[in-house]
């Protein structure tokens, strides 16, 4: 049985992917190199200011997606411009 004073996980964690998007959107539409680190910048605060103490996992998780975004930028968006 499901605790009603404990919130559900799932819904949470597909609006942080959701506000990813927008990450995304940034580097299809521009071709220049900086397009990665503005979306790094925002998935990774995103996933950051998605983790919660009390879903131990899903925090492993986004702490680990912000990390690929940073280290994405670090590859691609150090390029020339």
């Amino acid at each position: 049985m499901t605790d009603p004073q404990r919130p559900r996980r799932w819904p949470r964690f597909l609006l942080i992917q959701m506000l990813q998007i927008p990450a995304v959107a940034v580097i299809v539409a521009s071709p220049h190199p900086t397009a990665w680190l503005v979306a790094a910048l925002w998935g990774s605060l995103v996933c950051c200011g998605g983790t919660d103490s009390r879903w131990r996992w899903i925090n492993r998780l986004l702490v680990l997606q912000a990390t690929v975004w940073l280290v994405l930028a670090a590859l691609f968006g150090l390029g020339e411009g």
